[in-house]
């Protein structure tokens, strides 16, 4: 039996070039030092907010939550060194500011009561970092082999907001150091209403910006996943998995340039070299070698 699981990130990465998709899931090749400050610091916030929203799930007053969830945080940061030097280092003041801008966010929307109402998983516990893998299809293929095909996933949070009527919604916190709006139908979001079977989504922006306004900081993009995206999205992943399950593993020489023409790939160089000892060559001077597939959960 053939199985194939994707998460959203292979499947945007095998869309804009099946090679690329191949490169970074099957192969395990990451550039050297692609890592950057904005992502670790993302990272701290989100450890905060799944902190936070967990003990909010039981009714605890907010104040009392945020305080725990930063001292908390503070001390698993002191308990865990050796697991958060796998994040290239952030400097003290660094962190310092993510978990002032977190209270920040706290007192914003819970002190005004306009927060998230957490849902329960279907487990019991609090609708904070869900993992999930669900079936999608399944079936035999031509030689008559039996396949299925499972999306696996990460939802940040499961709530409910009166925008909403109090109907059950995904939300996805994404942090920003420069103000802008994300793609409301990107296929993270879809997926994610998929798996929840939900109407609809909220992007939850943090912004870690300089200058002093609220309104950049913090703001909620609710987003209606409609039958016919959904529908769409389907469409389109559902075309993702067959590729895969053909071996379909082609180039695609327009995603070479990156975006505006000026990004390139991390992959262009070693898909520029015919020479296979040249591309070992670039494998050993510009990419690590994962041991294992990564997965979101």
């Amino acid at each position: 039996m053939k199985i194939i699981t994707l998460d959203s990130s292979q499947i945007v990465q095998y869309l804009k070039c099946p090679l690329s998709w191949k490169l970074q899931y099957v192969d395990l090749l990451s550039i050297v030092g692609a890592s950057e400050k904005a992502l670790n610091m993302g990272t701290v916030m989100h450890d905060l907010l799944d902190r936070f929203y967990r003990l909010r799930s039981d009714g605890t007053d907010f104040k009392e939550c945020a305080e725990r969830a930063a001292r908390d945080f503070t001390n698993n940061l002191a308990d865990n060194k050796e697991e958060w030097r796998k994040i290239p280092a952030l400097k003290e003041e660094d962190i310092t500011f993510v978990v002032e801008r977190f209270m920040m966010y706290v007192f914003h929307y819970a002190a005004t009561g306009r927060d998230f109402k957490v849902v329960s998983a279907p487990n019991g516990d609090a609708g904070v970092e869900l993992g999930f893998s669900k079936e999608f299809r399944s079936g035999r293929d031509a030689r008559g082999k039996k396949f299925v095909f499972i999306i696996e996933g990460r939802i940040d949070l499961l709530a409910k907001l009166e925008v909403y009527g109090d109907e059950l919604c995904v939300v996805d916190h994404k942090t920003q150091s420069r103000f802008n709006n994300l793609y409301e139908y990107s296929v993270q979001f879809l997926t994610y209403a998929w798996a929840a079977r939900a109407r609809y989504a909220v992007i939850n922006y943090i912004g870690f910006q300089a200058e002093k306004d609220v309104n950049k900081w913090f703001r909620r993009q609710p987003v209606k996943i409609t039958p016919f995206m959904m529908h769409r999205w389907e469409k389109q992943v559902e075309k993702v998995f067959y590729k895969i399950l053909s071996g379909d593993i082609s180039e695609n020489l327009v995603s070479c340039a990156g975006a505006f023409g000026s990004n390139p790939c991390q992959y262009t160089k070693l898909c520029e070299t015919e020479s296979p000892d040249m591309k070992k060559s670039i494998i050993k001077s510009n990419y690590l070698v994962g041991e294992s597939k990564w997965r979101p959960w």
